[in-house]
């Protein structure tokens, strides 16, 4: 991954009957961004109705912690069913947020460090670039049809729509971030453009559907903040 290139938002929860942490996953690691050791009855009597306490407390907690960071998904982990108790509460606060659940030993810094040495993650933001390249493929989609000019596509036209600063939502296949070729000098020079611009990257497995959909327009498409005729700049003497 190039370095100049903004990680997706994603919050990872770590949960047990001793304590939790919530944390963003960032390029440099985790940012623990809220934890609380928790207090429950050592007897049966009031035990699940401070375990219902807890996990209303956390999903609210999660749910707003999601939403300040513009978070795109939740991995939860937990020992037991308490992952999916919470991630029931939350579905019924929030519909759009995707949440992913896997099981952990422990709650905490430690439960944390277990997600991330999990599948999961891994799989979590590949699924998030998936689902996100679709719904900016069917606006692509649309925009063909009514204003062709917000689009572009292919390597040259998409260099030049970077470079004037019109880029608004760049898809890229994972497969163009390699090697050494005259190819990944003008990738390259098109991600620090569009991330210098303040554009949205999102790059997509090449064999997913909508991957496989970018690479037969060439591996590489963009959305425009404006109609922009990329080959008349291409083509013309006062852009070359």
């Amino acid at each position: 991954m190039l370095k100049f290139l903004k990680p997706m938002n994603l919050l990872l929860v770590s949960v047990d009957f001793d304590e939790y942490s919530i944390a963003l996953l960032q390029m440099q690691g985790l940012r623990i961004v809220d934890e609380k050791n928790v207090s429950l009855p050592v007897s049966d009597e009031g035990f699940e109705e401070a375990v219902e306490d807890l996990v209303d407390e956390l999903a609210r907690r999660i749910v707003e912690t999601a939403r300040r960071y513009r978070v795109e998904a939740v991995v939860i982990g937990s020992p037991g069913d308490l992952k999916n108790r919470i991630k029931k509460v939350i579905e019924s606060l929030d519909r759009e947020l995707r949440i992913y659940t896997d099981s952990v030993a422990n709650g905490g810094y430690a439960g944390l460090q277990e997600l991330l040495h999990r599948d999961i993650v891994r799989s979590v933001i590949k699924d998030t670039a998936i689902a996100k390249a679709s719904e900016i493929l069917e606006y692509f989609d649309m925009l063909i049809v009514k204003d062709i000019g917000r689009v572009a596509y292919g390597i040259d036209h998409v260099e030049i729509a970077a470079e004037v600063g019109a880029v608004e939502k760049l898809l890229i296949i994972d497969e163009l971030l390699s090697g050494f070729s005259e190819i990944r000098e003008k990738i390259d020079k098109i991600l620090r453009n569009v991330v210098e611009k303040n554009g949205n990257i999102v790059i997509v497995p090449s064999k997913s559907p909508p991957g496989e959909r970018v690479k037969m327009l060439g591996g590489v498409m963009a959305i425009l903040r404006y109609a922009l005729d990329t080959e008349w700049l291409k083509n013309s003497k006062d852009y070359n």
